[in-house]
């Protein structure tokens, strides 16, 4: 009886993409994927790519072979280094100064900050909108920068210096509160003192027909209107002078 002809080996599967664990990756940079049908060291590698084909290449001309997860990067081709971004610092602190406060007259009390400018890249101004600082006479600190004073005089309200003061150094800063209470009740006594005045020589005028005495009641009487609302309608100053901390000028 002829004996059963032998059964041909059966092929090997053909790996799918996600299947392919392997590679073989060849000196001139030629990459396949699949899986290793066979590895001689030193001789030959076999390897069935995931498009079904069988590959053999002699070890001569490999570089790797293996699994695909644990092949090397080619040399030559790290990433650089990612350069890192410095940290981000937080902005100095400007440098306290020396302040002192000096006020002339009794009305003069307190300084207080109107706006103030940080020195540099400092955080944003500490201060509440006119601030006061301290109470003359004082010393005190303050954060260098550039700086607008107020002045308060005894009844607390706060006038504007209206010069800037760039501080970075210790100073002594001498204010003057000036009242002008005086001089708005003058004007206000002026302004009904000239219409009454002006009223009673318009009307003699008339009654006298005459009529230069009253037109001179009348424009008498609007000069001094006018006159004694400029004067009635004038708010307090504030001035505000500097001098270096170790003088001994006052």
């Amino acid at each position: 009886m002829a004996a059963a002809p032998a059964s041909a080996a059966p092929a090997a599967p053909v790996p799918t993409a996600t299947q392919a664990v392997d590679v073989v990756r060849l000196k001139d940079g030629s990459l396949f994927r699949g899986t290793i049908a066979e590895l001689v060291k030193e001789d030959h590698v076999v390897i069935v790519t995931i498009v079904g084909d069988t590959r053999r290449f002699p070890m001569a001309e490999v570089q790797y072979a293996g699994r695909a997860e644990d092949m090397p990067a080619p040399a030559g081709s790290e990433a650089a280094p990612r350069a890192r971004k410095p940290a981000p610092t937080e902005p100095a602190e400007p440098p306290a100064v020396t302040v002192r406060f000096e006020g002339t007259g009794e009305r003069t009390t307190s300084l207080h900050v109107w706006t103030y400018i940080p020195l540099g890249t400092a955080p944003r101004s500490p201060f509440q909108l006119d601030q006061s600082i301290c109470v003359a006479p004082c010393e005190t600190t303050l954060p260098a920068g550039t700086y607008r004073f107020g002045i308060a005089g005894e009844r607390g309200r706060v006038e504007h210096v209206p010069q800037m003061f760039e501080l970075a150094g210790p100073m002594s800063l001498v204010g003057t509160y000036e009242d002008k209470r005086a001089t708005r009740t003058f004007g206000w006594f002026f302004l009904g003192f000239s219409a009454v005045l002006g009223t009673v020589f318009a009307a003699v005028g008339e009654s006298k027909q005459n009529q230069g005495l009253e037109i001179g009641g009348i424009v008498g009487g609007l000069a001094g209107i006018g006159i004694g609302l400029a004067l009635g309608l004038q708010g307090d100053g504030a001035k505000l002078v500097t001098q270096s901390a170790n003088s001994s000028e006052p």
